[in-house]
């Protein structure tokens, strides 16, 4: 996100402000095993979902172990790791 962000979960909102500043709105939390990477992108997720309006995008969460970058492009593997968990949200007609 460029400079840190301190967060607590009882008041995430200067992680919301960060977050809503990126130009693309992606994030992916990098660092060794143990230091919270999965808590702080569940309540990140929890955040956005509590606060967004009618029209904002639904943010979800992908585990980049499912990704092969040799099987599938950056651009597939997100609707693919949306597609394997909400299969009732994909489109029959295609």
């Amino acid at each position: 996100m460029g400079a840190p962000v301190a967060c607590r979960a009882g008041a995430p909102h200067e992680l919301v402000r960060a977050f809503g500043g990126l130009r693309r709105r992606r994030q992916v939390p990098l660092g060794r095993a143990g230091p919270g990477k999965t808590t702080f992108a569940l309540l990140l997720l929890l955040v956005l979902l509590r606060t967004r309006t009618p029209g904002d995008p639904v943010p979800v969460r992908c585990s980049l172990s499912s990704c092969d970058p040799r099987r599938e492009s950056t651009g597939a593997w997100p609707r693919r790791s949306v597609a394997d968990a909400y299969p009732y949200l994909t489109d029959r007609e295609r």
